[in-house]
């Protein structure tokens, strides 16, 4: 099966920002003074706050309008629902056909069919304004916001104006903006609901992390015109998504429940592990914390650390601590954290703030290193896994294909444009950062052929494996992570349906075990400094680690 072809870049010459902006600045007539002072409101009362003042059905143009919708304080949706915009479902397409003229012309027209429908005028107008939106690469809700006013502002007058047909695709169009509001103000909401000292850490990752400013990675930060935890909320939500979509396409439906159900409660029982030496746990949990290598920098620049560079130039996030989900009491794992006697502090998850301020990326970054599973032929419902990075390890029984993940560096090479790494390396005067370069085109390059390969022969299936299906951020991380497991079962069904059937019997507790270990091998990132007041450490023997007491002298 063909690798999916290569999707276009939104920010193509012919749907540029500019060009967007000047289309529908031409359209927007007397509307734009009103939105235009929206950057000011900004600025005075704060996002959330404009984002309430512009809820549905508040009509700009006359202060009428039909009800209001929720406010933007309204309850959340249920755990497996799904917020997304911009994605891979456009405007456009959602609003009707256009009205037919009335009358005994439009009577002639349908009878005949000898002439096209001449078009409304305004019709055009409010199709142009949604095409440029969706057409916009800018992702950032606020700018978004912004735009799907102005074209409120558009239709809102001219619904209560309108008769005939004409009336029935402007409340059409009104309620397709309506309801992209919503979404839009629920972002605003959700991200302004992070604490200051959470944010730091995200913006300096938009800010200095080279992957996500490569302009020609379609899904990057620079591409989206986005900066700090917005954006990785952003690529949450389109994670999401796109598995939504994908589970929806499922022709059975049946196992589907029961299955989120008993790993969504075994998730939340999870534990966080920060890995480490006994030594430096002990340190850890006298201090009462641990804190991130950009906070422990800022005290002692000569602190012990484990970070590397491609943590630090690529993906910019040593304002993060980090750990692994993992079931409880889940043996110790080899990392590359720690040195002396091996331990680690355990936190459990919902006594984290990894589900309100921190993020999940499904596989680590720097190597994407998922899991390869292979089966004996004789029993293809117990396959082995291993890392790519160390397949050679298979036993030599197992050879039928069960899953493979490809990161597509074969097939970028004629993406790489090799002079303009050279000139990006020789203008860059720090000779460390200098050495990652290469790693963030490589990546950037490679995302539109990252695929996951299922079965072999006849049941092979192809699908792509993106960057931005590495990440999950706060509330998403449980759900998103049950989708995934739902996404991987669901195409296991085609490819390996004994394999599937077995996982849709397992355990909440034995799925968990299974997803976190042989399918994926998730990393979280909690911001700053992380307190320890609910955590306990062990070593690897399992002899709990404690902080010696000591007694004053009298």
């Amino acid at each position: 099966m063909p690798i999916p072809a290569r999707p276009q870049r939104k920010d193509a010459a012919d749907t540029s920002p500019d060009r967007s902006a000047r289309g529908a600045a031409k359209r927007r007539g007397s509307a734009a003074p009103a939105a235009g002072r929206l950057p000011e409101l900004q600025r005075s009362v704060g996002n959330a706050a404009v984002a309430r003042m512009l809820a549905p059905g508040r009509d700009a143009a006359r202060g009428t309008g039909p009800a209001a919708a929720p406010p933007a304080s309204a309850p959340a949706p249920a755990a497996h629902a799904v917020i997304q915009r911009k994605g891979p479902k456009k405007l456009g397409p959602s609003l009707p056909a256009d009205p037919r003229p009335e009358g005994l012309l439009g009577r002639f027209t349908a009878l005949t069919r000898t002439r096209p429908e001449p078009a409304n005028p305004l019709v055009t107008r409010i199709r142009e304004s949604i095409a440029d939106y969706d057409a916009d690469p800018h992702r950032d809700p606020m700018h978004c916001l912004m735009a799907l006013t102005r074209i409120q502002f558009e239709i809102a007058p001219a619904e209560q104006d309108a008769s005939g047909p004409l009336k029935p695709f402007l409340s059409a169009a009104r309620r397709t903006v309506e309801d992209e509001l919503a979404l839009v103000r629920g972002q605003i909401v959700r991200d302004d609901a992070l604490p200051e000292a959470a944010r730091e850490p995200f913006r300096a990752m938009t800010d200095g992390g080279m992957l996500w400013q490569r302009e020609e990675w379609a899904d990057s930060a620079a591409a989206f015109h986005m900066r700090g935890a917005g954006y990785f909320r952003e690529l949450s939500e389109l994670n999401r998504a796109g598995m939504a979509e994908e589970l929806a396409q499922g022709a059975d439906q049946s196992w589907i429940g029961a299955v989120r159900t008993r790993l969504t409660t075994a998730l939340r029982q999870g534990v966080l592990c920060h890995y480490t030496s006994r030594e430096r746990a002990v340190q850890m949990l006298g201090a009462g914390r641990i804190r991130s290598k950009t906070d422990l920098l800022r005290t002692d620049p000569t602190a012990p650390n484990n970070s590397e560079a491609y943590d630090k130039h690529v993906l910019a996030n040593e304002g993060f601590v980090f750990f692994f989900l993992e079931v409880p009491d889940s043996p110790f794992r080899e990392t590359r954290f720690g040195g002396g006697e091996p331990a680690r502090i355990e936190i459990p998850l919902l006594a984290s703030p990894l589900m309100t301020q921190g993020w999940l990326m499904l596989s680590d970054f720097a190597q994407r290193d998922l899991p390869t599973l292979r089966a004996r032929p004789e029993d293809p419902s117990r396959p082995q896994s291993k890392l790519g990075t160390r397949e050679e390890t298979f036993s030599p029984e197992f050879t039928l294909p069960v899953r493979k993940f490809d990161v597509g560096a074969r097939d970028a090479a004629d993406r790489m444009d090799p002079m303009r790494m050279m000139a990006e390396m020789t203008a860059e005067p720090d000779l460390e950062r200098r050495g990652q370069i290469s790693l963030a085109m490589t990546q950037a390059a490679a995302d539109p052929y990252s695929t996951m390969t299922y079965g072999s022969g006849e049941r092979e299936r192809i699908h792509p494996e993106r960057l931005r299906s590495n990440t999950l951020m706060g509330a998403d991380i449980v759900p998103g992570l049950v989708e995934r497991a739902l996404v991987e079962i669901q195409r296991l069904d085609v490819s390996a349906p004994r394999l599937a059937e077995r996982l849709k019997a397992m355990t909440g507790e034995e799925l968990m075990r299974y997803l976190l270990k042989d399918l994926l091998r998730p990393q979280a990132m909690l911001p700053g400094t992380v307190d320890l007041g609910a955590a306990r450490a062990v070593t690897a023997s399992g002899q709990p680690v404690t902080v010696p007491v000591t007694v004053p002298v009298t």
